[in-house]
């Protein structure tokens, strides 16, 4: 669970329109933001997203964060994988 977390954050890097990642009703102009840094650690039984960027939308950082959960609990599937899954059955 934790490694494809770990994984998986790391596509936040970088320079992106993060428009899917806002709350409705966000009034930004734009919607481009920069993630500089992202980093994921387990402790206790507790796991610590931080992000650190330019700025952040209007709840970003915490659709983000239920983003990644769900790759975690397997909740997220790439479309590649949902096509595979149903051809087999």
């Amino acid at each position: 669970m934790y490694g494809k977390m770990k994984e998986a954050i790391k596509y936040f890097e970088g320079t992106h329109d993060f428009k899917g990642f806002k709350a409705s009703g966000t009034s930004s102009k734009s919607s481009v933001r920069t993630i500089y840094e992202t980093k994921i650690e387990e402790k206790q039984e507790k796991i610590i997203i931080e992000l650190t960027g330019n700025g952040f939308l209007y709840n970003m950082v915490r659709i983000i964060s239920g983003t990644i959960v769900d790759v975690g609990l397997r909740k997220n599937k790439t479309r590649r994988n949902s096509r595979n899954n149903r051809r087999k059955k």
